[in-house]
């Protein structure tokens, strides 16, 4: 999981940890992140399928907005 789309899989973000049923992942939150910025999700499947979503930060963390848009005033 990163903000921003990821150049390559190399690029993916962070790596979720945890047992099967309650996974967390921590994501940075760099100095370039803006306001309108998409949180994408990428999965690498046990047969090395890859697929990957995004959607808008403001959708899914209404306070990392909060935060971004007070750390750039």
């Amino acid at each position: 999981m990163r903000i921003g789309k990821p150049r390559n899989l190399r690029t993916a973000g962070a790596i979720s940890f945890g047992t099967p049923y309650r996974q967390f992942i921590s994501v940075p939150i760099t100095d370039t992140a803006t306001a309108d910025a998409d949180i994408w999700l990428t999965l690498v499947g046990w047969d090395g399928s890859v697929h990957q979503m995004s959607m808008p930060l403001a959708d899914a963390s209404p306070s990392t907005i909060t935060f971004i848009e007070s750390r750039n005033r």
